[in-house]
């Protein structure tokens, strides 16, 4: 790690795990720490230097100004799907689907964002819906979370007016070339498809959206 990355992390553990703002470390500079937390923050920030990301070893995560908590089963929250989140905001939805909620960044942050819409996630992986869940309860968000694979046929019945998702897409064959702190501790099947089916979820969100989402007018009106 260079030196301005690993101050950035030094502050992200001493913040998150040590809960010690920015202020604090510029005003108590000279304070002394107990050996405990010396031995606890030190043992994180090798973690760190092992190439564990930090997100994991603090066990939160930023998300759309909020705090999320992660863990190995679920892929870190990227800024980009804030941009996500963003636009559909915009969207006068009353019933929400997220596909692959993950930590359900995504889906917690649409219910909020949206108080009276419903807000259904799906997560083929039952670490993953347990992160989701104590994400949703922390942050008093109503969501319905179920374990079901995207790649499986639609329920009869269901309907919504919006479908999101942040599917996996990257190839296998790129593995080798990404960053070690994604290949190697980020779930792979929230990150990785066949070289030979790289369309598989995109397809599968085809068919969600052709047989879940509501037509306009909504049935509904």
């Amino acid at each position: 790690l260079s030196s301005a990355a690993s101050d950035v992390y030094k502050r992200q553990i001493l913040e998150d795990a040590g809960g010690y703002s920015r202020l604090d470390t510029v005003i108590h500079a000279d304070r002394t720490l107990e050996p405990f937390t010396v031995a606890r923050l030190t043992g994180m920030a090798r973690r760190v230097l092992d190439g564990e990301p930090v997100q994991y070893v603090t066990g939160h995560a930023a998300f759309m100004g909020r705090r999320f908590a992660v863990s190995p089963a679920v892929l870190i929250p990227r800024p980009e799907t804030e941009e996500l989140v963003a636009l559909a905001l915009k969207e006068p939805a009353r019933s929400v689907l997220d596909v692959g909620t993950g930590s359900g960044c995504v889906a917690v942050s649409l219910a909020l964002g949206l108080p009276g819409a419903e807000v259904e996630a799906w997560d083929l992986s039952a670490d993953a819906l347990a992160v989701a869940r104590r994400n949703a309860a922390a942050l008093g968000a109503r969501v319905r979370f179920v374990r079901r694979d995207a790649l499986a046929a639609p329920g009869a019945g269901e309907a919504f007016d919006l479908i999101v998702s942040n599917p996996p897409y990257v190839r296998e064959s790129e593995r080798a070339g990404m960053e070690r702190r994604v290949a190697e501790h980020e779930p792979a099947m929230a990150l990785f498809v066949p070289d030979d089916d790289a369309l598989r979820f995109y397809r599968a969100l085809a068919r969600l959206g052709r047989c879940l989402l509501y037509t306009s007018p909504s049935p509904r009106d």
